[in-house]
């Protein structure tokens, strides 16, 4: 038989304000955009249309820099979505591969630059202007070439995007764009706009050319939906009202003890996977969502790019090593509670094992104790900072552990 067995949490982007306030759509132009080129290491393409991203013949990078000014987003306002429109109008060819493309928000300021007006490959920079070896020609670089992940720009991706044709492309990536323009608007002075960039392993020719923002009629554009400010504050309305969205799985899941899970799904948008008995959800500091997904045996993590992976558990019942191993090799049993503290540590309850285990954020699984009386309905699991205090909800009692 099945049963809806969705994961329903509030977010920040689709956050809690009462019916009567109207949610106010914005549309957005760039006021600065320019691609940086691999192999034109000194040119700048601030006056370029179309600009490139991804892989070129030559097999070298170009990377697309893309700024929005969110000033009149009113401080105090609840961004409830974001999402970037783009118009793809070139490609190396029909036959060309899929460009894996990914939006990082930057953390280092940049300017547009003013060449290349009549020339697609850039012309040469002037000082201050960016290109692929310099983010200020010709005297500050980047952290490394291109931009260097966690200095540059972030290490992980608010949004990520399959590109196998021309056209019009709208990327949502879940939270991860509203969450950055919530940033923006809160602290003005970080606003360092996106990079966006193909995934290093595409194949060559893998590059497409969007419609820079000196083309008008085809300039990108960032939509915004937020809810203003109220007169009541924020708190107050939080207290009162909320709104509950679908973050993963979409219902229909066996009730009766059975493993939905199915490769197909890892790796791809949360809501598309279905779940298997998930029994608690709990975020990070960054925002990554871990849920306990009990009947199939597993912990899992929704990325602020909206997409599910496995980060302990095989997916299938059996009892792994009590010893420091990588945690997607690490068997467990019907996991039913965990705790994620701010820095991405999580512990796991895996309660057919009776056992309390601790997942690192590097994926390294170890078991912290075994309560050879534990049942099998245990759920309720906290632990403190430093991993020296657990409680643990067993049933019919609730249990305490420190070390010995």
């Amino acid at each position: 038989m099945k049963s809806s067995a969705y994961l329903l949490l509030p977010v920040v982007c689709l956050a809690c304000l009462p019916i009567e306030v109207a949610a106010i759509s914005l549309e957005l132009s760039p006021i600065a955009d320019t691609s940086i080129f691999e192999n034109a290491a000194n040119k700048n393409s601030g006056k370029t249309s179309p600009l490139p991203v991804g892989k070129v013949a030559s097999d070298k990078r170009t990377r697309l820099l893309l700024r929005f000014d969110v000033t009149g987003i009113p401080v105090g306002a609840t961004i409830r979505s974001a999402s970037l429109s783009v118009v793809v109008q070139k490609q190396f060819s029909a036959s060309a591969p899929a460009l894996q493309l990914s939006v990082y928000r930057m953390r280092t300021d940049w300017i547009e630059g003013a060449q290349g007006l009549n020339d697609l490959s850039g012309g040469e920079a002037q000082p201050g202007e960016p290109t692929w070896s310099h983010r200020k020609f010709p005297n500050v670089p980047w952290g490394t070439a291109g931009g260097q992940p966690g200095t540059d720009f972030e290490s992980e991706a608010s949004a990520v995007m399959r590109v196998d044709s021309t056209g019009a492309k709208v990327i949502t990536g879940f939270c991860g764009l509203a969450h950055d323009v919530a940033a923006w608007v809160a602290s003005p002075d970080q606003n360092h706009g996106w990079i966006l960039s193909g995934l290093d392993g595409s194949g060559a020719t893998s590059a497409r050319r969007i419609a820079s923002r000196e083309d008008i009629s085809n300039s990108p554009k960032l939509i915004v939906e937020f809810d203003p400010p109220s007169p009541g504050g924020y708190e107050q309305i939080l207290a009162r009202f909320g709104r509950i969205h679908t973050i993963a799985g979409r219902g229909a899941v066996d009730s009766n003890g059975g493993n939905d899970w199915q490769e197909t799904f890892e790796g791809g948008p949360a809501r598309n996977a279905e779940l298997s008995e998930a029994h608690n959800a709990q975020a990070d500091a960054y925002g990554n969502v871990f849920i306990a997904d009990k009947d199939s045996h597993a912990i899992r993590v929704v990325r602020r790019d909206g997409t599910i992976h496995r980060v302990a558990g095989t997916n299938a019942s059996g009892n792994g090593s009590d010893e420091p191993q990588p945690g997607r090799q690490c068997a467990l049993s019907s996991p039913n509670g965990l705790h994620v503290l701010p820095n991405g540590v999580c512990y796991i309850y895996d309660t057919f094992n009776r056992k309390i285990r601790r997942l690192d954020p590097d994926g390294t699984i170890r078991t912290v104790f075994s309560d050879a009386g534990l049942g099998f309905v245990g759920r309720g699991l906290w632990v403190n900072a430093d991993g020296s205090l657990v409680y643990y909800a067993n049933g019919g009692d609730v249990r305490v552990w420190t070390p010995a």
